[in-house]
């Protein structure tokens, strides 16, 4: 071995403290890499829904059904009390929601259920689509107390019947 051979064999040698390091390093990297999964986890999916075929329901109101999930997902879509909706100030840059109206003019702004949302996010009908489609009709219709009905509740009832086909609207007014 040459003198040059044997200074990049030395050179070349790791340092215990740089093993350190990199063990360390590697250890957050491991870390960081399952709080990721954890949170990639914890959020909501998109892609494992019935299809529109599947729903008896055409692509353009499928696609504006989970759009209008995203939004009650997302907090985008406030309840409001219809009854005492008068004199409130709600947000501008968002929609609001009463599953007791399908989709009625307040001085508040425009009040929507469910379908109504859909109709006016994706620019299509539903209202009238639904009464041959028992689970759209049930989704739509089938909340009991309607005016209380938050939209937590809805986007539940929502989220099961896109993923399953059928309506639990029981199940989705179980919590608040």
């Amino acid at each position: 071995m040459t003198q040059i051979q044997k200074e990049k064999a030395v050179q070349t040698k790791p340092d215990p403290r740089h093993l350190a390091e990199d063990q360390a390093l590697r250890d957050s990297a491991v870390r960081a890499a399952k709080v990721v999964a954890e949170i990639d986890a914890a959020k909501p999916r998109y892609d494992n829904f019935q299809s529109a075929e599947q729903l008896g329901i055409k692509p353009h109101q499928h696609n504006a059904l989970i759009a209008t999930l995203k939004l009650m997902e997302e907090g985008k879509i406030t309840h409001v009390n219809i009854i005492a909706a008068s004199g409130k100030i709600y947000p501008t840059d968002g929609y609001l929601f009463n599953m007791a109206i399908w989709r009625t003019e307040y001085s508040c702004g425009t009040v929507a259920c469910i379908g109504g949302t859909a109709e006016i996010l994706g620019g299509v009908g539903l209202q009238k689509d639904c009464r041959g489609n028992r689970e759209l009709y049930r989704l739509f219709y089938g909340a009991g107390t309607a005016y209380d009905t938050t939209d937590a509740q809805a986007a539940r009832a929502l989220r099961g019947y896109l993923e399953t086909g059928v309506t639990k609207w029981q199940k989705a007014l179980a919590n608040p």
